[in-house]
């Protein structure tokens, strides 16, 4: 289809979810216009639309527009009739089989984000939850830790740059520094097992190209070392099928 048969504000819409989703902290209306080309009453116009129907999201002062859940909701759609969704299912339901005292959670790792897409615990056992939000707690979350230690260094380093230590993990970690010694052994490990006082345990899944895709984890309160390192062994394993069928080296 030629340029000149495009519907031109669905195209101007398109490119707005496109700038706002490359942006790390938001994308203020100013560039919006001038990437468009465009006057910024007529951006901001386009961009109260996208707001108004959730597919983007607008913080004040200074007021920047990012993606909504909106855009999230409909990937979560998408990605639900996935083969790969199946598998992290079945893999929740595994690790929850071989503990069920225990709850397994699986996070994706979405264009530099750490995304809680699905999880079981044992007082619903069976019942796939699927709250498909942002991690609030990077720096504290088995998943998110492991997602961060395996992600590439341009994607840590961006992420860090969004979500400062000091911040948002200040509580936990003494440093910055001091979380990349440990997101450095995670690597070598090939699992995440943060410290703290109830166990957690998570490894990560890879996709085509051995692109990382996401992790799945396991949180057990109070239980004995052996416990722990056999639910360790479940998750690593269960990680393992998922990538399995769709890693293509």
């Amino acid at each position: 289809m030629a340029g000149s048969d495009l519907v031109q504000s669905l195209d101007r819409g398109l490119r707005i979810l496109e700038l706002a989703g490359r942006s790390e902290n938001g994308v203020t209306l100013v560039i919006l216009a001038q990437e468009l080309g465009l006057s910024q009453p007529t951006v901001f116009n386009l961009a109260r639309t996208l707001v108004q129907r959730g597919f983007l999201a607008k913080t004040e002062r200074p007021i920047r527009y990012t993606l909504g859940r909106a855009v999230f909701d409909l990937a979560q759609d998408g990605f639900r009739g996935w083969p790969i969704e199946s598998a992290k299912m079945e893999a929740l339901l595994r690790v929850l089989a071989a503990q069920p005292a225990c709850s397994a959670i699986a996070t994706d790792w979405l264009d530099g984000e750490c995304l809680i897409t699905m999880r079981m615990d044992a007082s619903r056992r069976g019942v796939v939850q699927r709250p498909m939000q942002r991690v609030n707690s990077p720096y504290t979350m088995a998943t998110s830790l492991c997602l961060l230690a395996f992600a590439s260094d341009e994607d840590r380093a961006s992420y860090l740059h969004r979500y400062p230590v000091p911040e948002y993990g200040g509580l936990h970690w003494s440093s910055e520094s001091e979380l990349l010694d440990f997101l450095e052994e995670v690597r070598t490990q090939g699992r995440c097992e943060p410290p703290g006082e109830h166990y957690r345990v998570a490894a990560p899944f890879f996709g085509c190209g051995h692109m990382l895709l996401g992790s799945l984890g396991a949180y057990l309160p109070n239980e004995t070392r052996l416990v722990h390192n056999r639910l360790a062994e479940i998750v690593v394993e269960q990680a393992a099928a998922i990538t399995g069928p769709h890693h293509v080296k």
